[in-house]
């Protein structure tokens, strides 16, 4: 059996690597150099999209390298970015036709190929049967730092220089030359405006522990305001009290009731389907319209709803005659039933109900015990959970945020 040469690289080999051996070859090696920078940054960051980085841990200073891009959208392809320093590409050919990292059925894009790597790699992509194709050849223009730092401009008095938001993507989008291979994730990766999400928990009777555990962790970024979801309300001052001792202020952003069911009742529930609409898969299409119905978008960015639609269940309830969205519900990011939305047009026709049953018994079916947390304001929604079957916990789960402290005075 083939031994795997390549390892992930951990971050702690990241500095050494890219300043002491990618430097050699300077600035020739700079889009291996930043992509390695940008995918620890973005991974510490909880990045939508997915990195991966490899190297030759028994000979780091040959510099060979293979990073590996995949995002959301499963119909774009995978990228990959292989380095390798100078006098080192014959290591980086049998490196190549060894490994087993590369998923080619996803048809990669190699970007920015080295020009004296690139009949390595299309060698290597013929010898798996498939054919190569040039996308383009870029040339590489660069400034070192310091130079850039000192450049000095005009802006004219009727513009202004402002920061691109997440509202600017889909019209950027829009008119992009590389939406062919580069999917909309690229350019909204990663939303920084959003809470971290905390979950916590600890058996009961361990409360002390916990108590002590969180005092004494360095895990949490408090600069970003986390949100603490979910909390089991024996744990709710503890949480309060480490919030207020980092300088901050807690503020609750709601109270869930769960309601849950058992995996093997949720298989055998049964429902009938209205012969005017049909139950059908959501897809990352959808996502944009979902996104600005939903009324917790002030704290949950929309790429929770890409890995959601694309990992987990989504389902909605569409219409026969014009293919229409009129509700839907998916099992969200906690791994629970979340995000149920009726359109208000298509209201009081037991659409809520049904892609409830349709997702419940999915879930079932897949041997998850199905679970929501309902905001025990919503009325509507736990008299609905209760109707499918779900049974209520005793006790509330708070959702608690992290703000600045009130420094207005009295």
């Amino acid at each position: 059996m083939r031994s795997e040469i390549l390892e992930e690289m951990p971050e702690t080999i990241m500095e050494y690597f890219c300043e002491e051996v990618l430097k050699r070859d300077w600035p020739n090696c700079i889009h291996a150099y930043y992509f390695i920078k940008n995918a620890f940054q973005w991974m510490r960051k909880n990045s939508a999209s997915s990195y991966k980085l490899y190297y030759i841990s028994n000979d780091v200073d040959n510099g060979t390298f293979i990073g590996i891009l995949s995002r959301p959208e499963e119909e774009y392809p995978d990228v990959v970015v292989t380095y390798t320093c100078p006098g080192n590409e014959e290591q980086f050919r049998r490196m190549l036709f060894s490994t087993d990292i590369i998923n080619w059925q996803k048809k990669p894009l190699f970007q920015a190929i080295p020009f004296r790597m690139k009949a390595i790699v299309e060698t290597m992509i013929e010898e798996k049967g498939l054919k190569s194709k040039l996308y383009s050849n870029a040339v590489l223009k660069w400034m070192p730092a310091d130079v850039a730092a000192r450049l000095d401009y005009e802006i004219p008095a009727d513009v202004f220089i402002g920061q691109l938001t997440v509202d600017h993507i889909d019209f950027i989008y829009s008119l992009w030359t590389h939406s062919d291979v580069y999917p909309k994730s690229d350019l909204w990766d990663t939303e920084e405006e959003y809470p971290d999400v905390v979950v916590t928990y600890t058996c009961p009777g361990n409360e002390e522990q916990f108590r002590r555990m969180l005092f004494s962790t360095d895990i949490i970024n408090w600069q970003k305001k986390p949100l603490f979801q979910a909390i089991p309300f024996r744990m709710k001052a503890i949480v309060e009290t480490m919030i207020e001792e980092k300088g901050l202020k807690s503020k609750l952003y709601s109270n869930a009731v769960l309601k849950w069911m058992p995996a093997d009742v949720a298989a055998r529930l049964d429902y009938e389907i209205p012969a005017d609409v049909f139950i059908g898969q959501l897809t990352v299409d959808h996502i944009d319209f979902i996104y600005s119905l939903w009324t917790h978008s002030d704290v949950y960015p929309k790429s929770d709803l890409w890995d959601t639609v694309r990992l987990n269940i989504g389902l909605g309830v569409f219409s026969r005659h014009n293919g229409e969205l009129l509700a839907w519900a998916m099992c969200g990011s906690y791994g629970g039933l979340s995000t149920l939305i009726v359109q208000p047009d298509y209201r009081n026709r037991g659409f809520g109900k049904l892609i409830v049953l349709a997702v419940t018994k999915v879930m079932g079916e897949s041997g998850v015990s199905p679970h929501a947390l309902i905001n025990e304001k919503n009325k509507v929604s736990l008299g609905l959970f209760k109707n499918v079957g779900y049974v209520k916990h005793s006790t509330p789960l708070p959702y608690v945020v992290v703000e600045d402290p009130d420094t207005s005075g009295p």
